[in-house]
C-alpha cells in the first residue's frame, strides 16, 4: 500500500512523467501573450504572427482569430457591465440610456 509520502512520485511513476523527464532532461520554454488594445483592438498581422511560432495550421487562423475577438468583446462587455452597476448601485445597466436621456411622446 502506498502511503500519503509516496504517493505522487508512485502517480507520476505510473503516468510516465518520469521516463519523459529521462528522456528530455532539459525543456525550454517561450512565452508567447496575445496583445489587446484597451479599447479592444486587436492586430490581425501581430496574432498572425504568434500563431505562426506555436505552428498553428493556416487553415485555422480565421477562425482562430474571430473566435479570439468575440472573447475580447465579451471581456470588454463584462468589464463595463460591472463598472456599471458599480456606478448604478447594483442596478443592471441597459441599451435603452439613462431616463434622462429619454424624450417623451
Amino acid at each position: 500500500m502506498i502511503g500519503n509520502v509516496g504517493y505522487i512520485p508512485a502517480l507520476l511513476k505510473i503516468s510516465g512523467i518520469y521516463p519523459l523527464k529521462a528522456a528530455a532532461p532539459k525543456w525550454e520554454s517561450e512565452q508567447i501573450n496575445f496583445v489587446v488594445g484597451n479599447r479592444g483592438s486587436v492586430v490581425e498581422s501581430d496574432f498572425n504572427t504568434k500563431l505562426k511560432k506555436l505552428d498553428v495550421q493556416e487553415g485555422k487562423k480565421d477562425n482562430l482569430f474571430t473566435d479570439h475577438v468575440t472573447q475580447v468583446c465579451e471581456a470588454h462587455n463584462r468589464v463595463i457591465v460591472c463598472f456599471l452597476q458599480q456606478v448604478q448601485g447594483g442596478a443592471r445597466p441597459t441599451t435603452e440610456g439613462s431616463k434622462e436621456n429619454k424624450t417623451r411622446v
